[in-house]
């Protein structure tokens, strides 16, 4: 049997967004959310979340997405231009993108 270590506290915010109620997210991207359009925000979704999947590695998460890695680019320098959020340069950009699209993905059923 092959065992291996996950530490629990670089999956803290994955497990803290699963475990919090839609309303608690509802009551904090309520206005966010009137912000982009409905097809600005499927594609943001996917986008991100497959990132996120994938540790932001550009090249695997378009594998996953099945897509050329310069059009997971385009659509990642999309969502920063018109988020003015970058989260490969800061963090806390990432974290509340990652929760954001997380939102999104629980209340739009993507």
């Amino acid at each position: 049997m092959e065992t291996e270590v996950i530490f629990f506290y670089e999956h803290m915010n994955e497990y803290l967004q699963h475990i919090a109620p839609v309303q608690e997210f509802r009551h904090i991207f309520h206005i966010l959310d009137r912000c982009f359009p409905e097809k600005m925000e499927k594609m943001m979704v996917e986008t991100i979340l497959a990132l996120h999947r994938n540790n932001f590695s550009f090249p695997q998460a378009a594998k996953e997405l099945f897509i050329h890695k310069n059009t997971l680019v385009y659509r990642y320098n999309q969502i920063k231009d018109f988020s003015g959020l970058d989260p490969v340069a800061s963090a806390e950009d990432r974290a509340f993108l990652v929760a954001f699209c997380v939102y999104l993905d629980r209340v739009g059923g993507m």
